[in-house]
């Protein structure tokens, strides 16, 4: 629990790792301020790429020198702070370029906005403890892709255009979707289907298209939707 006499330091402790650890890659005092045993839940779309949460302080710290290494933080700003008993709820908004590999996306250089929520919960030694994360990552590739990495020539064009003949009308309501940003799950309940039905459209579309991972068939659902074939 977060007593009143200990808000000022849990608060400094959120503000280090939003102005630090995001916002200049500064993960010096990363094992002093992150439990060992430290859960983060991810944000419904990182499921997308990976079915579980990020589990202890190694697996974490692992992400954040990732994240350290692709961005370069122009502007990081804590928009509101919301306490709990045991948990500190921030809003935030930042300002980027994209400067190394992401998720097997090169440097662009682009620039990109980002806006979120974070709750990070306290254990009894003062530590982080668990983190729920709240932000678009479709929403940054969009920002962040350069071009369409699965076409490099024309016949290349035409030869996806003809698999993407082959799907059908349910199947483009999903990869349209999944443009927007929405996971399987919120797919399923914007078509009122079943998340099964969902998964099932999912695995059509990539033997449809030749297409198994998820950042090119994002790639291939961009091209299609600038074709007006969605």
């Amino acid at each position: 629990m977060i007593l009143k006499s200990n808000v000022k330091k849990a608060k400094s402790i959120v503000e280090h790792i939003i102005y630090e650890f995001w916002g200049k890659g500064n993960l010096s005092r990363h094992n002093e301020l992150i439990a060992m045993d430290v859960v983060c839940h991810c944000p419904p779309s990182w499921k997308e790429f990976h079915t579980t949460d990020l589990c202890n302080r190694q697996n974490a710290k692992k992400i954040d020198q990732e994240y350290a290494r692709a961005f370069r933080f122009k502007k990081v700003e804590i928009n509101d702070f919301v306490i709990g008993q045991d948990k500190i709820a921030v809003r935030w908004t930042s300002d980027g370029i994209h400067k190394g590999n992401f998720f097997d996306i090169k440097a662009t250089n682009r620039h990109f906005h980002l806006t979120g929520q974070t709750i990070y919960q306290f254990n009894q030694q003062e530590q982080i403890g668990s983190v729920w994360q709240g932000w678009d990552m479709f929403g940054l590739f969009r920002q962040i892709a350069d071009g369409d990495p699965i076409v490099n020539s024309q016949t290349e064009i035409n030869n996806s255009f003809k698999q993407a003949s082959l799907l059908s009308q349910r199947e483009k309501d999903c990869m349209k979707y999944m443009l927007e940003g929405k996971t399987a799950k919120e797919t399923a309940l914007c078509l009122k289907l079943s998340f099964r039905t969902i998964e099932y459209y999912f695995e059509n579309i990539k033997n449809k298209l030749t297409c198994y991972r998820k950042r090119d068939l994002f790639a291939y659902a961009r091209l299609l939707d600038k074709h007006r074939m969605l």
